[in-house]
């Protein structure tokens, strides 16, 4: 599979299960002022959807 698409794809996955860690994995700016301001990714919550798209897509982690 091509990068860009690997990236795209673990997005849509991502996102699918953990709601609003999809632009996080991307690494998009906020868009709005809620965004900015007031809705911090939880750390521990974006370290548990990447373990979780390793599992899934079969990667190994050290």
């Amino acid at each position: 599979m091509q990068p860009k698409l690997l990236r795209k794809t673990s997005a849509t996955l991502i996102d699918n299960e953990f709601p609003g860690l999809g632009d996080v994995f991307l690494g998009h700016s906020p868009r709005s002022i809620k965004e900015r301001h007031y809705v911090q990714p939880s750390q521990e919550k974006f370290d548990e959807a990447i373990a979780w798209l390793g599992e899934r897509l079969g990667i190994d982690q050290p």
